[in-house]
């Protein structure tokens, strides 16, 4: 009898490794903040679990031994010295700068077997170096993936080096990809080429392994192989693709999930988040009141049985009650995993003068799918306040309707489920009712 327990044990040492150089002040910037941002960068990515970083002190001993000397751009021959030396992938340099009370950060990634530049963002933002770092740390997930590889074939299955330690679960789908990689006759990489191959659903994991089960292929003539790299993410990850007609036109309501009228049973879980003014619950309606804060959100969730949605169709009445001061934007958050503060999920942002954008969170970050626009679906005084908002959501593509009219579609393959929530931004009192959560019923014969 097979056992993967018993086989694979490894650890999974084809996690993408990175060695990360102390970081370097500009401008208005001191040491100490250069040194918080580094702490808050590098704690939130070790919590994340997705790669393996060489701790600082070797970093620290290599580059002491090796001169090396930081300043702007960093020469290819020696981040793959310097890479080689630490045993690692990537060389991530970062630099942070100040000008008043704006922060900028800038990271940039290098490919140790090629020295090149592989990856390179700028941001700048007034929520402190703290907060900066946290930022910076989701950016960088959001390039690079979770990724193990293949390792053997088990019977119709195969066994891949990642497991419960990297966040598996059992019927999770991973992603698989090829990698081709060619090199010039001195072993440098002159082209690399990463493909999809399929889907796989993870059948048992143990601590470092899982074994798992095709689902689906790209192409039939090519089917998964060890040495495969498999992710729980989108690899290669595809550029959203935003729609001005349905994507999902054919899609009904099948069996109802969810009927919340407010009246009776409580299912939301609702957190004051930085201050909820008054009951929550009054006059037949959720309050999400936030007028009295100047920064911050208050937010709920729903808990069972709407925590763990897959395909789904979701209506709901959302209103801007009268105590909003002035400006007030809502954000209606789907597909949500993970706790607030650090929420990965897609959110539909609007507000009460009528505009509105699509982001998805990483690591309580956002980063933009759609940016910002006017709708006229949306702009003040039409139906009032409220609005009467449907998301329809299957695989990776998901609508959007405000009032019974189409607003947006847009295709992300990043989350297959999770939880939905309304957050009230500052300075705005937001009202729901009339909830209703249907799964997506199977397609007519």
């Amino acid at each position: 009898m097979f056992s993967f327990i018993g086989l694979f044990s490894s650890p999974a040492w084809s996690k993408t490794s990175f060695a990360i150089l102390p970081v370097q002040v500009a401008g208005e910037a001191s040491a100490g903040e250069g040194v918080t941002f580094e702490n808050a960068f590098l704690n939130t990515l070790l919590l994340s679990k997705r790669y393996r970083i060489v701790d600082r002190q070797k970093v620290a001993q290599i580059l002491n031994e090796q001169a090396f000397q930081q300043s702007g751009a960093v020469d290819p021959s020696e981040v793959i010295r310097i890479g080689r030396l630490a045993a690692v992938d990537k060389l991530l340099s970062i630099q942070l700068s100040k000008k008043g009370n704006q922060y900028t950060f800038t990271l940039t990634v290098h490919g140790v077997e090629s020295g090149q530049v592989e990856f390179n963002d700028t941001a700048t933002d007034t929520i402190g170096v703290d907060g900066l770092g946290k930022s910076a740390t989701a950016r960088l997930l959001d390039r690079y993936s979770l990724t193990g590889k293949v390792t053997a074939q088990a019977g119709s299955g195969f066994i891949v080096d990642l497991g419960t330690n990297d966040g598996l679960r059992q019927e999770q789908r991973l992603f698989i990809a090829r990698q081709e990689v060619t090199r010039d006759e001195n072993g440098m990489i002159v082209f690399e080429n990463l493909s999809r191959v399929g889907i796989v659903r993870v059948k048992k994991v143990n601590p470092q392994t899982a074994l798992v089960q095709s689902v689906s292929l790209a192409d039939l003539n090519t089917p998964v192989q060890k040495g495969d790299l498999a992710s729980p993410e989108p690899i290669p990850l595809q550029e959203p693709k935003i729609s001005r007609t349905p994507l999902l036109p054919a899609a009904k309501p099948g069996k109802l999930i969810l009927e919340d009228d407010m009246e009776g049973d409580r299912y939301l879980q609702i957190s004051s988040g930085t201050g909820n003014r008054g009951d929550p619950y009054r006059d037949d309606e959720v309050f999400l009141d936030a007028s009295d804060v100047e920064r911050g959100h208050v937010f709920a969730f729903y808990g069972a049985p709407a925590q763990d949605l897959g395909d789904f169709i979701f209506e709901g009445d959302i209103a801007f009650e009268p105590e909003t001061r002035g400006w007030g934007a809502a954000h209606f958050v789907f597909r949500s995993n993970r706790e607030y503060v650090n929420a990965e999920g897609y959110v539909f942002f609007f507000t009460n003068e009528g505009v509105f954008d699509i982001s998805y969170l990483r690591n309580g970050i956002g980063i933009s799918i759609l940016k910002a626009e006017p709708s006229p679906l949306l702009a003040r005084g039409s139906k009032g306040d409220v609005r009467r908002i449907r998301l329809v959501a299957a695989g990776s593509q998901y609508d959007l309707y405000v009032d019974g009219k189409f607003l947006v579609g847009f295709e992300q393959e990043m989350l297959e489920g999770g939880g939905i929530g309304l957050w009230a931004l500052q300075r705005t009192c937001l009202s729901l009712d009339n909830v209703k959560v249907w799964s997506v019923a199977p397609p007519s014969p």
